[in-house]
């Protein structure tokens, strides 16, 4: 939930907010098969 007073600051981050879950999201997926073999590599 976005107060009222933040929804402008909000909205004018958007763009970057979702590039950061893109490459979030990215890493993770990237990571996964390596923790599932258990060989610990980041």
């Amino acid at each position: 939930m976005v107060r009222g007073a933040d929804l402008q600051a909000v909205a004018g981050a958007l763009d970057r907010i979702m590039n950061a879950n893109r490459q979030l999201s990215a890493f993770h997926q990237e990571r996964r098969p390596g923790l599932t073999r258990g060989d610990g590599q980041p």
